[in-house]
């Protein structure tokens, strides 16, 4: 007996299916779709976004996982949302966001099975990367326990210095 993979994409590109028999006994074992979408508004174009989506599932079609991304046309902002046990509930979140001002804000939110807070952390990096600072609740209270700022100064002799400060808020 052998694994085996069979692998389907439509004709556009933007449909996968891939077969998976992870045993070699004949039955696929895990069928995962790769789906991308192009959303627009034709009242407003700047709304256009792209989703995609990839789900796992059993050989019995239920849920193993599966992962949302949704990505802006200019790429300045990007979530993505997923399920990593099949449960049919988040367990994670990843949002990414570029300011007008070229600063980068990254979110990550974990949660526990009944959907409330489990961790967040917000990192926020400044457009020359000289400056990062990471938030993080780290009990999911929905305040900020620790905070870490990394802060890269550029001195005229052409050297750099890297202030790091951790601190409890």
């Amino acid at each position: 007996f052998h694994d085996e993979t069979v692998e389907t994409t439509s004709a556009d590109g933007l449909s996968i299916t891939t077969r998976k028999d992870l045993t070699g006994d004949g039955n696929f074992d895990v069928i995962t779709t790769d789906v991308t979408v192009l959303n627009g508004s034709a009242v407003n174009p700047t709304d256009t976004y792209i989703t995609r989506t990839v789900t796992d599932r059993n050989n019995d079609n239920s849920l193993r996982s599966q992962t949302i991304t949704t990505t802006t046309l200019d790429r300045r902002h990007v979530s993505r949302t997923t399920d990593d046990n099949g449960d049919g509930h988040t367990d994670q979140t990843v949002i990414a966001d570029l300011l007008d001002d070229g600063t980068v804000v990254d979110t990550v939110s974990q949660f526990n099975s009944d959907g409330s807070l489990k961790a967040k952390s917000v990192t926020t990096t400044i457009a020359t990367g000289l400056s990062v600072t990471t938030q993080a609740d780290i009990d999911g209270d929905g305040d900020y326990d620790l905070t870490k700022t990394d802060r890269t100064v550029l001195k005229t002799d052409g050297s750099r210095k890297v202030l790091v400060t951790d601190g409890n808020i």
